[in-house]
């Protein structure tokens, strides 16, 4: 059986409730794979890091504020790291670009005292954020699978516009173009119940890997029901492969981080 264990989190820059626990969860030696969003690049650079997940592919999507609410040459981005033998990567933008790497609009963010900054205005956000599909191609006891992560585009109040709906297609048309057995995992903000996402499962033929009873925030129609917990607003998405004993874990990030085996 080729099987590995891979787990999903967004570091929300450093501003989660958890933020040790997030480097725990990172550092979580039963994990052969780790997809990470919203990530400060020098965080993944630590030391400590680089030796616990010797191989990587990381792509910065935007230049953020600091805590001082400055853009310094703050990069922030996603990545994928594994222990396992690696055979390829890639990283492909599907809104804006791989580079120059954009900078943050401080009129696209309400910036808190603490220089947190929350999505304020989303065609704004549009021309300042790239959005990346990062993937590492793997060999598993042999067996060939690619992971991918991405942290999809904010959609203000739920509407889907023209941009959003041809960055959703653009992902898509990435996902497609990737051989073989393939998961994708990340921070996701479009619906399940809505027909970007249904391009995924119906003409990508995807299978949505997290359980409906799981109170998802991607959906819609959730959103404010948080059972007193972090949000979810995660995805998993799988091809040609079996993905199980999906695991949430609350209480270290804004985002519920999660955590599941896969069975090539």
């Amino acid at each position: 059986m080729a099987m590995f264990r891979f787990g999903s989190v967004n570091f929300h820059r450093g501003y989660n409730p958890g933020s040790e626990e997030v480097m725990n969860f990172a550092l979580d030696k039963s994990l052969d794979v780790l997809l990470v969003q919203d990530v400060y690049r020098r965080v993944v650079e630590r030391e400590n890091f680089r030796d616990r997940w010797p191989h990587c592919n990381f792509a910065d999507t935007t230049v953020h504020f600091d805590a001082t609410g400055q853009s310094e040459n703050t990069k922030v981005g996603i990545g994928v790291f594994t222990t396992l033998p690696v055979v390829g990567k890639s990283s492909e933008a599907y809104l804006l670009n791989m580079e120059p790497v954009p900078k943050l609009l401080r009129q696209a963010v309400t910036l808190a005292p603490n220089g947190n900054a929350s999505a304020k205005d989303a065609a704004l956000l549009a021309t300042c954020e790239s959005k990346i599909a990062c993937s590492l191609k793997l060999s598993v006891d042999g067996k060939p699978v690619t992971v991918v992560t991405t942290h999809g585009p904010w959609r203000g109040e739920g509407e889907i516009n023209e941009e959003l709906d041809r960055a959703m297609c653009g992902l898509l048309d990435i996902v497609m173009s990737l051989p073989g057995p393939l998961v994708m995992a990340g921070t996701s903000l479009f619906d399940r119940d809505d027909y970007t996402y249904r391009m995924f499962t119906n003409t990508g033929g995807l299978q949505d890997c997290i359980p409906r009873s799981l109170t998802n925030t991607i959906d819609w129609k959730n959103r404010g029901v948080t059972d007193g917990r972090d949000r979810v607003t995660s995805h998993i998405l799988a091809r040609g492969c079996k993905v199980f004993n999906v695991e949430l874990v609350f209480g270290i990030a804004e985002h519920a981080a999660l955590a599941a085996y896969v069975d090539v």
